[in-house]
This record gives C-alpha cells, structure tokens and sequence, in this order.
C-alpha cells in the first residue's frame, strides 16, 4: 500500500512512524482557497496542516513529532520541577507538554508541564534526587486521542470531522521490558525462584498483624504452570487453553 493511499486518518498508529493520508471534503475544496489542519488531543496535543493537492488535502504527521528523544546534559536539583539541559532545544526536538521524562532521580510518570525555553522545561513532579549532565529521555504519550480536521477560509472556520484514534507507544524507543505482560515478566523472576532461589518450603510470619505467609515449592510449580499457560493465551489470543495446577498463592489468618 501507498504512503499517500489512505483517505482517512487510521484507527491507529505507532508514535515515531511517519502518518500520510488524503482528505477530501466536497464542502471544504482545497481549489476554492480552502485549508485543513488536522489536531490530535490527548496525553498530549499536536496539529498537522494539509497541503493542497487538487481539491483534497494531503496532511502528513512527521515521525520527529512523535518519537522518543534522548537528551544529554541534562541538569536537575532536588525537589524542583525545574530541568535544564546544556545545549540543543527542546522546540527543535519537538517536545511539547506531555512528554513523559525518563532519567535518575525523576519521578516514574512524571511530565513536561511547560516548556519555558529552547534549553528549561518544568515537570508536573520536582525531582527526587539531584543530576547533573545526566541523558534523559522523553517520551511522546501514547493512549486514545481525540481528532478534529478544521476546515479554514477568509476567517471562517468549521469542523470538518471527529473522531478518535489510538496512539501506540514508540517501539523503538521504548525501554526493554516495556510491551511485555505481567505475566511475561513475572515467569523469569519464577524460574529463577525454582532454579535455586528456594529449594524448600518457606513461611514467614508478622506478629502483631497475626499474618503468617506461606509459600511452598509446589506452589511456585503451579504459578509457573499458570504464567506458561496466559502467555500462551495472549500469544494465541481467542484460542483458549486449560491450564494444569491450580496456584493456591500466600495465605494469612
């Protein structure tokens, strides 16, 4: 299929790919001085205007607007939202608010809530710990996304359509473990578990709260059993598979 094939904006697409289709509106013609922008809304917010061809509009989504971003020299102190970075910008990386922050000392989830200049950017959580020429990474949000193609002419401006689309998140830049299951990463801590961690039955009890924890090596068997067989579900999906064992888990009294 052709980049330019598609005639409307998908149902998804990736972060960091590039996005290219046609519009058309009978009501909006490009030849009669008409323009289109299209604007996504989510985790964050970003437009794309269409470029005239004939009638229609061929609006393209660059993969720059959306990819990951590792940055260096990036500078932090403890207990300010507040991040610099030594040089480069961040416009021309195209980082807008939203963008997930990744780096020592940065809370997990936290965001660019404003970006205040070319090389400061301030967080939506002060940081837990101090950087200095640290490399930071910063992610576009992925998630459902409101659309709307505005259609503009001499001042006037309509709605030309809506709807929503899914944003995945960039594969490419995205750290290892990230598209895995609970049940993907949970099977090698087990195995590990079984291979010598734990060569017999285990308890644990806390006094004050009468909680007494129970863990046998039959169990550990049977929760392996359980994750084999989910990630043989989820790798075969609408197939369904009985799993042997049942996983009787911790218990307390």
């Amino acid at each position: 299929m052709a980049l330019d094939s598609m005639t409307a904006l998908p149902d998804r697409f990736n972060a960091g790919t590039t996005l290219i289709y046609t519009r058309a509106y009978s009501d909006f013609p490009a030849g009669q001085g008409w323009a289109l922008t299209l604007h996504l809304s989510g985790g964050a917010s970003l437009s794309a205007a269409g470029a005239a061809s004939g009638n229609s509009f061929v609006i393209t989504v660059l993969p720059a607007k959306t990819a990951t971003v590792s940055v260096s020299g990036c500078s932090y102190s403890a207990g300010s939202p507040v991040l610099t970075r030594a040089a480069g910008s961040f416009a021309t990386d195209n980082i807008i608010p939203g963008y997930l922050v990744s780096a020592p000392g940065i809370p997990s989830g936290a965001y660019v809530k404003t970006v205040d200049s070319a090389t400061q950017v301030t967080l939506s959580e002060p940081a837990t710990a101090a950087g200095s020429s640290l490399s930071a990474t910063f992610r576009f949000p992925s998630g459902l996304y409101s659309w709307e193609e505005r259609a503009a002419n001499a001042g006037a401006v309509y709605s030309a359509g809506t709807g929503l689309v899914s944003i995945d998140p960039d594969i490419a830049g995205a750290p290892a473990g990230s598209f895995q299951s609970w049940e993907q990463r949970m099977l090698p801590l087990v195995e590990d578990i079984l291979e010598g961690r734990i060569t017999s039955d285990m308890e644990s009890y806390q006094i004050a709260d009468r909680a007494k924890t129970a863990v046998r090596v039959r169990d550990w068997l049977a929760f392996r059993s359980y994750l084999r067989s989910a990630i043989s579900q989820q790798r075969s999906p609408g197939r369904f598979i009985m799993a042997r064992g049942s996983f009787t888990g911790a218990s307390a009294e």
